[in-house]
C-alpha cells in the first residue's frame, strides 16, 4: 500500500495513516495493536519488514555516480541538478 518505505519513512506515515484507513474500513486492530502502532520505532520497523524485502527482491538499486540530493555541492555557479523519478 505505501509501496515498501524503510523504516524512517514508514513510522510517520503510520502514524497519520492508520487511524484514516481504520475509519475508511481499509484496516482493522485492536486497541492493543494501535498502542503497538504508535511505539514502535524505525529501526524496529526494519528489522521487522527485512524478510519480506528479501523474498521480493526489494532493494535499493543506487547508481554510485549519481549523487543524491545530500551530496550536491549547491555552493558551485553553474552545477546542473537534475532529478530522475522511475516509473514503475
Amino acid at each position: 500500500m505505501f509501496e515498501y518505505p524503510c523504516g524512517q519513512r514508514l513510522a510517520p506515515i503510520l502514524q497519520h495513516e492508520v487511524s484514516r484507513l481504520s475509519r475508511l474500513g481499509e484496516l482493522r486492530y485492536t486497541d492493543e495493536d494501535a498502542g503497538e502502532l504508535a511505539a514502535i520505532s524505525a529501526s524496529a520497523m526494519d528489522r521487522l519488514v527485512a524478510r519480506e524485502r528479501q523474498v521480493r527482491h526489494l532493494k535499493r538499486e543506487r547508481d554510485p555516480s549519481v549523487k543524491m540530493a545530500s551530496e550536491w555541492d549547491t555552493h558551485e555557479m553553474g552545477n546542473p541538478q537534475v532529478d530522475c523519478v522511475a516509473a514503475t
